[in-house]
């Protein structure tokens, strides 16, 4: 392995038991530790998974700065392949790519906030990861942590819990500001590329979606890879841009982050009445 470059790094279990991600957490957190060049750009990934070269030349080679006002200062966009459109920070962690400082500081956490206070069911590996950095600058999120971070995934309640949160206002008003920091931080998938990775059933059951007027189009169980898991992914940037070119939201200043969220505003934008607190 040392004639390839290559080191490898054993660890031990992490002090408290039973917790899968701490234990991932912890892989990434000492390979990170014996990276050289802290200004490098990395590419995280897992022996399982396999990813086109040509892919991989693409990602390597993404313009991934970051332009405008940012809450949470970053050096460069992270890299994602996909993300769950429903519930915000469910992002692919089986690969991503991004500098150093980034990743070591604000994508690594031991936090178990999330395991005991939080009821989060499915994605609270992917959610625990992606959602830290962003608590602070944007404390909106705690309210979507606390009420609507149940989302019945993989259970025959899923489509009738996801018809009921998109009534609420409260819950298409997180949907909008997820997408934002998302359009503003992340990097979602590769243009014009469908089936690059080999991993898991997502992804070679590649969903084209549509390009509607509406982000709540998609909650349906058609835009599924499988709608007995009720997962619906963004596979690419462009889509992103799209939806929220759309919704338009002048009123809260969405796409500067300089706002505190104004549910009234949000609301009465994207067709809801407003309600008073």
């Amino acid at each position: 392995m040392s004639s390839k470059n290559i080191e490898t790094v054993e660890s031990k279990p992490p002090k408290i038991s039973g917790i899968s991600s701490l234990y991932q957490m912890r892989s990434f957190h000492l390979g990170m530790d014996v990276v050289n060049d802290k200004e490098s750009m990395v590419f995280k990934t897992r022996p399982d998974l396999y990813i086109h070269e040509s892919a991989l030349r693409k990602i390597i080679a993404l313009e991934l700065n970051l332009k405008g006002l940012c809450q949470v200062k970053m050096k460069r966009k992270v890299w994602v392949p996909w993300f769950d459109i429903t519930k915000p920070f469910y992002l692919a962690d089986e690969c991503f790519f991004g500098h150093y400082q980034d990743l070591y500081k604000h994508f690594i956490n031991y936090d178990l906030i999330y395991d005991n206070y939080y009821n989060i069911d499915s994605g609270l590996t992917h959610i625990r990861r992606f959602i830290y950095p962003f608590m602070e600058g944007y404390p909106q999120l705690k309210k979507f942590l606390r009420y609507f971070s149940v989302t019945t995934h993989g259970t025959n309640q899923r489509f009738k819990v996801l018809n009921f949160y998109k009534k609420l206002r409260t819950y298409k008003s997180l949907l909008v500001l997820y997408c934002g920091i998302l359009d503003r931080y992340f990097e979602i998938g590769l243009k014009d590329e469908k089936k690059y990775i080999i991993f898991r059933k997502w992804s070679q059951n590649y969903i084209e979606l549509p390009t509607s007027n509406c982000l709540y189009d998609v909650f349906h169980s058609r835009y599924s890879w499988d709608p007995s898991l009720g997962h619906i992914y963004g596979n690419d940037s462009a889509w992103l841009k799209n939806v929220l070119d759309k919704i338009n939201i002048d009123d809260v200043k969405l796409m500067n982050f300089d706002f505190c969220l104004n549910e009234a505003n949000l609301a009465r934008k994207i067709g809801l009445e407003a309600k008073k607190n």
